[in-house]
């Protein structure tokens, strides 16, 4: 009899102490724009606006979760080490500020504001993961295209962007 009230009560305790360890605490990284401005004479800007579209993606990298692949196509995620925001509005944020900032344009405004422009680009991000293995290498894939406002029609679409 007393078996039967020892080990149930035994299993609980097992049970109780192993949910109380501590958390692994999560990681969480950010994409920053290298600050390698070229000093000189910028020439004058385009007078245009420009609106800059969302980044589209797989679902995959609509999550803050950071993508790695390993021994070929195999791909997962990593539990405790995560984006600060998923991958494609971190690049829309930063392409956003750095054609802000290079001058080359009267104006530039994300497309969800009310401002219209005369030229809108978008882009679609294809592959942003790590490769594990010897060192640290990541993969990088993305295309854009520019787009006249007025005419409706795609004026700039450059080759398939990968890294």
């Amino acid at each position: 009899m007393k078996y039967k009230i020892i080990f149930p009560a035994l299993m609980l305790g097992l049970g109780i102490l192993n949910g109380c360890g501590a958390a692994r605490p999560s990681k969480f990284y950010q994409l920053t724009a290298a600050s390698g401005r070229a000093s000189g004479a910028d020439p004058s800007p385009y007078a245009v606006t420009l609106l800059l579209g969302p980044i589209t993606s797989s679902h995959l990298y609509r999550d803050d979760h950071i993508v790695y692949t390993s021994s070929g196509q195999a791909m997962g995620t990593y539990e405790y080490q995560r984006w600060a925001e998923p991958p494609s509005e971190m690049i829309d944020d930063v392409l956003l500020r750095e054609l802000r900032l290079s001058g080359r344009y009267q104006h530039v405004y994300s497309l969800r504001s009310d401002v219209r422009g005369d030229y809108v680009l978008r882009g679609r991000l294809y592959d942003f993961r790590e490769i594990d293995g010897n060192g640290l290498a990541a993969r990088v894939a993305f295309e854009f295209e520019l787009r006249d406002s007025k005419a409706g029609s795609t004026v700039w679409t450059p080759p398939l962007l990968a890294r």
